[in-house]
């Protein structure tokens, strides 16, 4: 054997580099066999040579030329020139180039031209006939003439001439049919088979092992409930260089590229954020994992792929990008396991910066904002370039994501710089249009930025420059800082000594909520931290009225899950986004793809968002609660009108634009509260912002310790199962209708869409919440346009 590997690189070093030393023995056994006499194994190796190196090669190229409808004429050349008599051995038959003798008319060539020696009689009429063939073929395409045997043409019947001196000369069929299936059904078949007992036995500890343009990776094997088959997971494989020192509020690049083997089978480090709001949601879930550290170097994604795939299997690709408001969350939160077995695709969960490092401006060409997003770039340039190599199809890439996650995915849609890295969009509960995810003016982002100035004491020109010199625990501090600021939004404090007195009254649910925070020095706002300047500036920038209520809040987690942050906006940028995110879409100039979105049945129904409306408040109580006594009935309408504005209004808005610029679009309504939620959520909520995510993931079938520890019903299953299923039909053929699934009508001009649920309760309706969305579309800013004008007649009076 390793003769013969020897004697193979010798003859052809591709031979052994593309298909490995592991593929010569079925190469023996194709072409040697059991065979001992030398003679015969000598010839059947030269067989072998002959056939890998030029034979095979050149039928294949025959066929695509056949198949694309142009004259192919193929020959075998059968003759030995006598003049190699005595130069090759007696068992050598027509060789390498022999043709070329006949073809240049080698027996009517001068002795002194290149060729010496006598031919016979009959190879000089066969010199004569080929080079006849040769310039016929020239003078018409056909190589056919008066007396020449006849040359088929190739066709599917495979016609070929087997060129030699009289008698011997004659057509036939099919050359080598049966080495030609071996080279390219059979031995490709058993190299897939061997590929993938090598991914499942990638190392000596059997672990996949999984090799990419910038290093392999051993990942680890993980079983699914509910399912026979397993899928190997890669954890925490980098696909950019960490934004750290001078990357810091700057585009980050490829990642560098490692010697050896890396390991690939623990959670990647969150990226930079206060981690109490993720414990709580962990306790909420019941989670039996601790959140991973938290660092600025956190640019990771993990992969989960079929453990059964073949190597060229070109399985659909689903990008998940994780919710958080901007500000917490990580790919620990989305496992990808269960949906990759049970509908057979790959799913790549991506993390990008957050908060303060992921979506600070400066308001100029220094620090442009929105590096979260180019993270999510880089992220989705990576699997493009990497995702084959884990059986993975890069020409169909699905993203998908929830909340923050859906409205990054809604903004990717929007993008330039996304542009055919992704071939269809889910997104869940969250659009580019949501209220104050986008800066609107210049003064805005300066606004934010002066926060920012105020906390950190980084100031004036070099502000950028002193951010970068902060560590992470001061960038965090800046951040959990803002908390503060946020109740300042939501509130109207009175100022004792030294400290900040927040009260915050919320009359609708007799609860009342108390803070105290140190006073900071200063400038504030660009006001002088004095509390009388404060106030005015309070009252300026958030329109807050002495002892007034606000009607938008938080409460304690008693009753309701607290989101106590305030991120830096998205701006436009002029490169991730060239303009403002309705008028890209009004324009029709987002990506063209498939799109997917939906909402939950009530986004607000825990988690309450916050804001000040100003004027618009009383025009709001008249419309969602008016005159309504009952706090049941309050309560639910307030919760209506929380989620409306936040997350309903916004994804119909986007899914209408989309629509219009002809792409196709699916719209949701999920209706299922899950049943993990009974004892955590109080029993008025119905199905909740992020709850569909439990049915995607397919949290049912995950294992108790990744994330969700709880017992599902078994209705809950099912829903599960067709939920995924949904999801995965979309991101196979952009359409997410499939065998045993209800209906679900494209959302057109009759704005037909599907309501998800437990069965019988799944169905189709149209129209959602219309009589709302021409009050927020429609009759609202026409009231406040004059109020307004009312306004502006009264000062001046």
């Amino acid at each position: 054997m390793p003769v013969l590997l020897l004697a193979m690189n010798i003859v052809s070093p591709s031979l052994q580099g593309s298909l490995g030393a592991a593929v010569i023995p079925l190469l023996v056994e194709e072409y040697l066999g059991d065979e001992t006499d030398p003679a015969e194994v000598r010839d059947r190796f030269l067989d072998l040579c002959g056939d890998f190196v030029f034979v095979m090669p050149a039928l294949k190229t025959a066929k695509y030329h056949r198949d694309s409808g142009y004259p192919v004429y193929f020959y075998e050349f059968h003759r030995r020139p006598s003049l190699f008599k005595d130069i090759k051995p007696d068992h050598v038959k027509a060789d390498h180039g022999d043709e070329l003798f006949f073809v240049i008319g080698g027996p009517f060539l001068p002795d002194d031209t290149l060729f010496s020696g006598q031919t016979e009689e009959g190879e000089r009429v066969l010199s004569k006939n080929i080079m006849k063939y040769w310039a016929n073929f020239a003078r018409t395409g056909d190589p056919n003439g008066p007396g020449l045997a006849e040359w088929p043409r190739y066709d599917q019947d495979e016609d070929y001439l087997q060129i030699d001196v009289h008698p011997k000369q004659k057509a036939a069929q099919r050359l080598k049919d049966t080495k030609y299936e071996f080279w390219n059904k059979i031995l490709p078949e058993k190299i897939q088979k061997m590929a993938q007992e090598a991914a499942e036995h990638g190392g000596e500890d059997g672990r996949p092992l999984v090799g990419t343009r910038y290093g392999k990776l051993r990942g680890k094997t993980v079983k699914v409930k509910d399912t026979d088959r397993e899928v190997h997971a890669f954890y925490g494989v980098p696909f950019a260089e960490p934004p750290v020192g001078p990357l810091r509020f700057a585009a980050s690049g490829p990642p560098k590229a490692w010697n050896g083997v890396r390991e690939a089978t623990k959670q990647p480090p969150m990226c930079l954020q206060s981690t109490d709001i993720v414990k709580s949601m962990l306790e909420t879930f019941r989670a039996k994992i601790s959140p991973p550290a938290t660092s600025e170097d956190c640019l990771y994604l993990n992969i989960f792929t079929p453990a059964d795939r073949r190597q060229d299997a070109k399985l659909p690709v689903m990008v998940f990008i994780h919710g958080g408001a901007f500000v917490i969350g990580g790919s620990f939160m989305f496992e990808g396991v269960a949906l990759s077995a049970h509908e057979n695709v790959i799913v790549v969960s991506i993390q990008y910066r957050l908060g303060i490092p992921g979506f600070f401006s400066s308001g100029d060409s220094q620090a442009p904002g929105n590096y979260g997003f180019l993270d999510q770039v880089e992220a989705l340039r990576w699997v493009k370039e990497n995702i084959a190599d884990f059986g993975g199809d890069r020409d169909s890439v699905t993203i998908f994501g929830e909340s923050a996650g859906g409205m990054s995915v809604s903004a990717l849609v929007l993008s330039p710089l996304a542009k055919g890295l992704f071939h269809r969009a889910i997104a869940e509960s969250g659009a580019a249009l949501v209220p104050g995810m986008f800066t609107k003016s210049a003064e805005q982002t300066i606004f934010v930025r002066n926060i920012i100035a105020n906390i950190s004491g980084c100031d004036g020109v070099s502000m950028v420059d002193c951010l970068k010199a902060l560590s992470e625990e001061e960038i965090l501090s800046i951040s959990v800082a803002m908390v503060g600021i946020h109740f300042i939004r939501n509130t109207f404090g009175r100022y004792v000594k030294q400290s900040l007195y927040i009260e915050l009254d919320l009359p609708l649910f007799s609860h009342k909520l108390t803070f105290l925070m140190k006073l900071m020095r200063g400038h504030f706002f660009g006001t002088r931290m004095a509390p009388r300047e404060v106030s005015k500036t309070l009252r300026k920038h958030f329109a807050f009225k002495k002892h007034q209520k606000p009607l938008v809040f938080h409460i304690d987690s008693k009753a309701f899950y607290q989101t106590h942050f305030i991120t830096p906006p998205v701006t436009v940028d002029g490169v991730f986004l060239p303009k403002p995110a309705e008028q890209i879409l009004a324009e029709k100039e987002n990506n063209p793809v498939a799109f997917m979105t939906g909402v939950v049945e009530q986004e607000c129904g825990w988690v309450l968002p916050s804001g000040s409306l100003g004027v618009a408040i009383p025009l709001l109580v008249e419309e969602y609660i008016g005159g309504e006594a009952d706090p049941v009935k309050v309560r639910n309408r307030f919760l209506d009108l929380c989620g409306d504005i936040i997350f309903v209004m916004p994804a119909l808005k986007t899914a209408k634009y989309h629509r219009d610029s002809g792409y196709p679009v699916y719209f949701y309504e999920f209706r299922r509260r899950p049943s993990l939620f009974k004892d955590t959520k109080p029993d008025f909520v119905k199905a909740d912002h992020g709850d569909e995510i439990y049915f995607v993931i397919g949290g049912p079938f995950l294992s108790d310790d990744i994330l969700f520890s709880s017992q599902s019903e078994e209705d809950e299953k099912v829903l599960s199962k067709n939920v995924m299923k949904y999801w995965a039909n979309f991101a196979r053929t952009g359409d997410p209708n499939g065998p045993g699934l209800a209906n679900w009508p494209r959302y057109d001009q009759d704005e037909d869409y599907l309501q998800i649920d437990i069965q019988p309760k799944q169905k189709a309706a149209q129209r959602l919440k219309d009589a709302k969305y021409e009050f927020w579309t429609k009759i609202l800013p026409e009231k406040i346009q004059k109020i307004s004008e009312e306004q502006a007649e009264h000062s001046e009076l």
